[in-house]
């Protein structure tokens, strides 16, 4: 074999082996636009939507940007029975997971049906019926993002949308959030959009939690 031809062929046997890591960070990117072209055209969680347009009035969920990936926590393992069981829990396409958004809040008994109660602290609760497990996937609240609806987009992939806190400045700020959750990947992606005084949104907050889903998301996705 000659001197060209080896290097060609060892050229397409290193090609053939060596991960393409840039097509995963590819494919993760079009994932992402995916999902936030698709809540975009439902207008998906529109309340949530409607309210941060008072503070941004041409925004645009397909210009969020990547502010942070994390792990899934996977803390707080928990056996499921019944007393784990939520009303507010939301269930995947075929029935195998479920998610509670809002674990540590009280339930509100009213007349016409449960309200959640309210704290500065709270986390996300995914439970897997497969084994008979549940987990904290994210801790939220005051110190955390915070959550305002979630939706499953499939059975191992869901999505929240909410808002995220920077307090490190003089004066605190808020953003509106999109967090992508892959129970694969045990991954979090959040996306945020551009950043405006805490105190100017939370004069103009109609509601204190605008809890939502959109439980027919998934079959566009």
């Amino acid at each position: 074999m000659g001197a060209t031809m080896k290097a060609i062929y060892l050229f397409l046997i290193a090609l053939f082996l060596i991960p393409p890591v840039y097509v995963s960070g590819q494919n993760e990117n079009k994932s992402a636009t995916q999902i936030l072209n698709l809540l975009s055209e439902r207008d998906a969680f529109l309340s949530w939507q409607i309210e941060w347009k008072q503070h941004h009035p041409n925004i645009e969920l397909t210009k969020f940007l990547l502010h942070q990936e994390l792990e899934l926590e996977l803390k707080r393992l928990q056996k499921i029975d019944s007393l784990s069981l939520h009303p507010f829990m939301i269930i995947s396409p075929n029935g195998s997971k479920a998610i509670n958004p809002w674990a540590d809040v009280g339930i509100i008994k009213t007349d016409t049906g449960y309200l959640p109660g309210f704290d500065t602290s709270n986390h996300i609760r995914v439970f897997d019926y497969s084994t008979n497990i549940s987990f904290q996937a994210l801790f939220t609240g005051n110190y955390g993002p915070w959550i305002r609806g979630v939706a499953w987009l499939d059975d191992n992939l869901f999505v929240a949308v909410g808002e995220v806190n920077d307090l490190t400045g003089p004066n605190d700020k808020i953003t509106p959030a999109v967090l992508i959750f892959d129970l694969n990947d045990q991954s979090i992606r959040i996306f945020i959009y551009e950043y405006i005084l805490a105190s100017n949104y939370h004069k103009k907050r109609n509601s204190p939690a605008l809890h939502l889903t959109e439980p027919f998301l998934f079959l566009d996705f």
